[in-house]
């Protein structure tokens, strides 16, 4: 058993509206809890409703961000995101010399 830093429900809320399609509502009651809790888990949660909703560039200035500013240790699941992040953008971007 983990024991998160936020509500479990504010947490549930917002898969469930992932896992539903509502982007939006999972945009923003991830920013809320973001905003209010500051957490490793609360930026991961972030992070995949921006890139979920399209906004991958957000979530990667989103993570890149939080790696360089503050004693917090990063975890393993942002260092996913930035391999993603670097996959989708080598692919549609195009290469500049």
């Amino acid at each position: 058993v983990t024991l998160l830093r936020y509500p479990m429900p504010t947490d549930a809320a917002v898969w469930h509206a992932l896992n539903h399609y509502a982007y939006r509502d999972a945009v923003f009651l991830a920013e809320r809890l973001y905003a209010e809790v500051h957490s490793e888990e609360a930026l991961f949660l972030l992070a995949t409703c921006y890139y979920r909703s399209g906004k991958a560039y957000k979530a990667y200035l989103l993570t890149g961000l939080s790696l360089s500013s503050g004693p917090m240790q990063p975890c393993v699941d942002v260092f996913y995101f930035f391999g993603l992040f670097f996959l989708e953008f080598s692919i549609t971007s195009p290469h500049q010399c």
